[in-house]
């Protein structure tokens, strides 16, 4: 589950899931969209498998 860019996902969401992880950002960059976000996170996952 990808939340958006300002309040992320709910906390009821948050309770129930195992893990969580999060993009960090440059401090020169305000957000990035969910694709963006998305590819990262795949990106990572598979790099390590």
């Amino acid at each position: 589950v990808l939340g958006n860019e300002g309040a992320g996902v709910g906390p009821g969401l948050v309770a129930a899931v195992r893990r969580r992880v999060a993009v960090p950002l440059a401090p020169a960059v305000e957000s990035l969209n969910v694709a963006v976000a998305a590819g990262i996170l795949l990106y990572e996952v598979t790099r390590d498998a």
